[in-house]
């Protein structure tokens, strides 16, 4: 999995391999930029270990003062403006990513990530996995908070399941205003896709 940076006027800036080559890594899905913390998240399912696992990795770049960006000073009105926003200028020598983090370990296949951002700063990487019945994908949901990093379900694991309809699967996410989390997703619960 590679990540291309692309400046406003079109030029490539620079590419970075996340992946180390290992196995299949495929079906790559990147979140919108973070503006409370200046990151954006990467997922991608690999096939290294036997059987297709969630990876993530999360580009930081340092914020710079509120208007200090020309190009989003004049695109976005004062007014619209949270109080504590800040402007992040994404410059080669400031976007780091993290060594990928291996989200899921589990039997079966995990695939199709899914990422969203809260307004708060919370991550979602929404995902299906048929660890439970072979060939039965359900929904899962794992959780990176801004403060404490990724939430475990207490058993050990980064993931939860969050549906069980029979082939649930290809799920994307947003976060409402309000700070829920919906996901959108295919099931073949009455026999047809639905």
């Amino acid at each position: 999995i590679y990540v291309k940076q692309v400046a406003p006027d079109n030029s490539a800036i620079t590419t970075i391999r996340l992946s180390d080559g290992s196995g299949d890594s495929v079906n790559p899905a990147i979140s919108g930029q973070d503006a409370s913390y200046g990151r954006v998240i990467v997922a991608w399912e690999n096939d290294a270990t036997g059987s297709k696992e969630i990876y993530a990795a999360v580009a930081t770049c340092s914020p710079t003062t509120s208007g200090s960006s020309t190009r989003q000073q004049a695109t976005t009105p004062a007014s619209s403006v949270p109080p504590n926003y800040h402007y992040f200028d994404w410059h080669p020598s400031a976007v780091v990513f993290s060594a990928p983090i291996r989200v899921t370990n589990s039997r079966g296949n995990s695939r199709n990530p899914s990422i969203a951002v809260s307004g708060l700063g919370d991550v979602s990487v929404v995902f299906d996995s048929d660890r439970r019945r072979a060939g039965y994908p359900e929904l899962y949901l794992a959780r990176l908070r801004p403060t404490t990093g990724w939430l475990s379900s207490g058993q050990g694991k980064l993931d939860v399941r969050i549906e069980s309809y029979a082939s649930a699967r290809t799920p994307s996410a947003a976060y409402s205003p309000d700070g829920y989390l919906i996901t959108l997703f295919e099931t073949n619960k009455d026999g047809k896709p639905s």
